[in-house]
């Protein structure tokens, strides 16, 4: 399973990340460990090239939305590169100027990609829970 967890700032990646590796054991990848040694535009680059890595993996954090727009433009033809997309939002109150610029800034990218996201993942509400077509196909194979 490949799982990228996206979202404002604060929203709680880095917990959700936590506790699905706490009850699934998949190994998490957190964008924020490039902020000392990347610049801004190198965090996305890098992360992109993380989707190419065989799962099963999680990778967390704001970079991922700026990732996915990338690995989309190196890699238009291919689908998605995750089973699961989860963004996590929060209202902008209470947080920083910049921490603001970046839920701004990740709105921006999610909905550039957006026709892509919606072609390959095939989402849809059920009842309290949203399910990916994506994920569902990938789980039946298994199966067989």
């Amino acid at each position: 399973m490949r799982i990228l967890i996206t979202g404002h700032p604060r929203s709680g990646k880095s917990t959700l990340a936590g506790l699905l590796h706490k009850t699934t054991d998949i190994p998490v990848r957190a964008t924020d460990v490039l902020i000392p040694t990347h610049e801004w535009s190198q965090q996305s680059e890098v992360v992109s090239e993380w989707f190419t890595t065989p799962g099963p993996w999680i990778i967390e954090g704001v970079t991922v939305a700026r990732a996915l727009r990338k690995y989309h433009h190196h890699y238009p033809r291919r689908t998605v590169p995750c089973d699961l997309l989860i963004t996590l939002r929060r209202p902008t109150a209470g947080l920083l100027p910049g921490q603001i610029s970046m839920s701004h800034n990740q709105d921006f990218f999610m909905e550039q990609i957006k026709p892509w996201l919606d072609e390959h993942m095939k989402c849809k509400p059920e009842g309290k829970h949203l399910t990916c077509k994506a994920a569902k196909k990938k789980a039946r194979k298994k199966k067989k």
